[in-house]
């Protein structure tokens, strides 16, 4: 499975296999080693991950172990962009309280302060306070540093 292709990307064909209950088992290969990609497709149900630049014989390890049911399948260079971005940031999420993530997911769909606060049933206010806390905790001064890290590191979906 590839992560760009002409009408969706790998992340959504993975999920929909998921979905479907399919038995397919997917083991993606690609030129991308963003953390957004790996995660995604890992999130998706997908085996492993492994970029386009590995030698032959490790992707065709892979593909037969993928096929006897084996997990995990990850390039050196995948498993090192996660691994930094884990150790770089911790689990991000895990700064965040329940609220402040829903209100992140809220904010990479492109909701303003007064649309979140009318969905959530709260004050503007409260939506002012979270996002601040949002910003203090992940290190970002504006709201499109921290959509663009979201979608970067497949914290929205």
């Amino acid at each position: 499975l590839d992560m760009e292709m002409p009408e969706c990307n790998g992340i959504d064909v993975a999920k929909r296999l998921k979905e479907d209950g399919s038995s397919v088992r997917v083991l993606a290969l690609s030129a991308h080693d963003s953390v957004h990609f790996i995660n995604g497709v890992l999130a998706s149900g997908a085996y492993g991950y492994l970029i386009k630049e590995e030698m032959p014989e490790v992707i065709l390890e892979a593909v037969r172990g993928v096929a006897q049911g084996q997990k995990d399948w990850l390039s050196d260079r995948a498993r090192n962009r996660r691994e930094k971005f884990f150790t770089d940031e911790g689990d991000p999420l895990s700064k965040l309280s329940g609220r402040e993530r829903e209100i992140l997911k809220l904010i990479g769909q492109g909701c303003d302060n007064l649309t979140i606060s009318n969905l959530l049933s709260i004050s503007e206010r409260t939506v002012r306070n979270h996002v601040s806390n949002i910003y203090t905790k992940l290190k970002f001064h504006t709201r499109a540093e921290l959509v663009a890290w979201a979608w970067e590191y497949g914290l929205l979906k």
